[in-house]
């Protein structure tokens, strides 16, 4: 038979582990071996995202749609640390003249890289100027860990 007092100790302890997850975000240590995966095209996404939630993968769809906007957008994940420079790194590693892709699983884990993408997607379809995009990312996400080094979106 369960106590009460053992029951909030379980409790805790499970609240304290999720917390810990959430807080770690997708920092290098959790993210060295991303994996890559080229593809065709922009419009044929990677196997690595068959058994991916639909949201994921739409939000790999989304990535790509507006992954030449992403890449002056920062993620504050702690993926700088392996190398991005931007949150459009989370999703996609290289675009090739001639057509293929190289994707990035990165993201696929990451609630943080997602959530960039999806809210500069949403100003970006709105209408909005990148710059002014990058200034509402940073408001909203600047304080979830260090940023990537983005440059800073041409003023035009």
């Amino acid at each position: 038979m369960r106590t009460k007092g053992l029951t909030i100790s379980r409790w805790t302890g499970l609240w304290l582990l999720a917390a810990a997850s959430f807080l770690a975000g997708c920092s290098a240590e959790t993210h060295t071996g991303d994996g890559r995966e080229a593809t065709a095209s922009i419009d044929v996404l990677p196997s690595f995202l068959h058994n991916a939630p639909d949201d994921v993968r739409a939000t790999y769809r989304l990535a790509a749609r507006h992954a030449d906007m992403l890449e002056w957008i920062p993620c504050t994940c702690g993926c700088g640390s392996i190398g991005h420079r931007s949150n459009r790194d989370c999703f996609i590693a290289e675009r090739r003249p001639d057509g293929p892709v190289v994707w990035d699983s990165h993201a696929v884990g990451c609630d943080v890289c997602l959530n960039i993408a999806v809210d500069a997607a949403r100003m970006a379809e709105s209408g909005m100027p990148v710059s002014e995009i990058r200034k509402a990312i940073d408001t909203k996400y600047g304080s979830f860990g260090p940023p990537t080094p983005t440059p800073a979106p041409p003023v035009y």
